[in-house]
């Protein structure tokens, strides 16, 4: 049988120069905040051109690694893992993908309440009960005023008090992984919402309320694990018919 390997790739000098300044940040050797040296003297540290070293730059930039300020220099900056991924997650908010938003929710939004139960600070409570109020005030501008623009914002305050959850679970691999699905999460409850309202027209019921948000804010404030899950899986429990 014949061997069969690829290519071995020469790296490029500004890959290299990349390389070494992205090592230098993870060793804590410039810390957020820090100003780097200039073009010209990293140039002349690592040996190379300023052009490789403005490439290098440039890349750490596009990472959201190092913000560079015209006229004043290239600082190194904290990075946003959810910044990141909102920037991709529209390739990810197909259609189809819809109707596996309630499952995607309920795995993820349960476990996250019950480590925000075990995690969150007193701070992070009082937030969460900040966006119920929030979302009280908007359901009641939404019923007395139905609008397209006030469904939307009252969607997007559904998902901050949602996202919010997920962020003070203080575990970032479930939040970057809700990060990526806001955008089809978001399209989700506004045909949810909209569903809601029409029925709360037709038969004058109470499906858009506050009193679920406020169910599973109060539930992670008194650390009730069980209330939270019953409450947040009726909320997340639908499917839709595409």
């Amino acid at each position: 049988m014949d061997f069969i390997a690829d290519k071995i790739q020469k790296p490029t000098i500004y890959q290299l120069v990349y390389e070494q300044i992205k090592n230098a940040i993870i060793r804590g050797d410039w810390a957020v905040g820090d100003r780097l040296p200039s073009e010209q003297a990293l140039a002349k540290t690592f040996g190379v051109n300023r052009l490789s070293v403005r490439l290098a730059l440039q890349k750490l930039n596009t990472l959201g690694v190092l913000e560079t300020k015209i006229g004043d220099g290239t600082y190194v900056k904290k990075f946003d893992m959810s910044q990141y991924l909102g920037e991709v997650s529209i390739f990810f908010s197909r259609p189809e993908l819809l109707d596996d938003v309630a499952d995607f929710r309920k795995l993820i939004e349960t476990e996250c309440c019950r480590l925000a139960i075990q995690k969150a600070t007193e701070a992070e409570v009082g937030e969460l009960e900040r966006i119920c109020r929030e979302y009280s005030r908007q359901c009641a501008v939404l019923k007395g005023n139905y609008s397209e623009e006030n469904l939307a914002e009252l969607a997007r305050t559904d998902l901050k008090f949602h996202s919010t959850i997920c962020e003070f679970s203080h575990n970032e691999l479930y939040f970057n992984a809700y990060t990526v699905a806001k955008d089809i999460i978001y399209r989700y409850l506004i045909i949810i919402l909209r569903k809601r309202i029409e029925n709360w027209k037709q038969r004058d019921d109470d499906t858009i309320d506050d009193r679920r948000h406020y169910g599973i804010y109060r539930a992670i404030k008194e650390k009730d694990f069980k209330t939270c899950k019953k409450i947040l899986q009726k909320i997340v429990d639908h499917k839709i018919e595409l």
